[in-house]
């Protein structure tokens, strides 16, 4: 088990009580429901962004926060990186610059870190923006720069919070058809939040289903199908 979460918080954007997440190598997440259910806080605690009330979030059976016991692990010092619904890149840095960042404030040296970001963008046939600024990227573009930043520092979790929302339905399909051939190759643990019922069906592997701040139902997409539990869960697949 990579991920293992048991989130209650009482964060002033949402309350959450007893979310349960967990994650192995090589499995997507989805954490779905309706607007303003709490999706996003909940991502936001596992990073560290927004602290428990009560609960336990552990990375590869290691405790990074337990309220409870007085364990708080920073969220620059989790093995964790996130790709939020905007890029958010440095907006002074190349996309090249912007992806070695993350290597960089490890103390690997500036020329390595950017041997390191021209293969990663290459990897997502990105390398053509290399020298542009995140002003002259397209919005698909800035999201494929930040995930290739976020997953050059080999985070043992990847947090994707609705990466694709900005855009429209066409840079949707191609950027999702991106991420599911970039995330084959990732090793880690992925958690996707997502409103959106086709792209929680064609990258996830277990979903969690979340209504008014509580797990209404968790599962396979064929689980939820089948025996959904309330009516959000039953429009949502069907």
């Amino acid at each position: 088990m990579i991920l293992d979460a048991l989130i209650s918080t009482n964060a002033e954007e949402f309350q959450l009580v007893d979310i349960k997440i967990t994650a192995e190598a090589n499995e997507t997440i989805v954490i779905i429901g309706p607007n303003g259910s709490g999706k996003t806080t909940a991502l936001r605690t596992i990073a560290g962004l927004t602290k428990l009330s009560a609960g336990r979030i552990s990375i590869d059976s290691k405790d990074v926060e337990d309220p409870e016991r007085g364990v708080w692990v920073a969220p620059e010092n989790r093995p964790i990186a996130m790709v939020m619904q905007e890029a958010n890149l440095f907006p002074h840095l190349s996309a090249r610059a912007n992806v070695a960042f993350g290597l960089e404030a490890q103390g690997v040296p500036r020329r390595e870190a950017q041997v390191r970001a021209n293969g990663i963008l290459s990897l997502l046939e990105m390398e053509h923006v290399a020298k542009l600024r995140p002003r002259q990227l397209s919005g698909g573009e800035g999201q494929m720069v930040a995930l290739a930043r976020a997953l050059i520092i080999e985070p043992r979790v990847l947090l994707l919070d609705e990466p694709f929302s900005s855009l429209d339905a066409t840079n949707r399909s191609d950027m999702g058809q991106k991420f599911r051939s970039v995330l084959a190759d990732y090793s880690g643990a992925r958690v996707l939040v997502t409103h959106d019922p086709v792209e929680a069906s064609s990258l996830g592997d277990h979903f969690v289903v979340i209504e008014d701040g509580r797990v209404v139902q968790s599962g396979s997409a064929n689980e939820l199908r089948s025996n959904p539990k309330t009516r959000y869960v039953a429009d949502l697949l069907n």
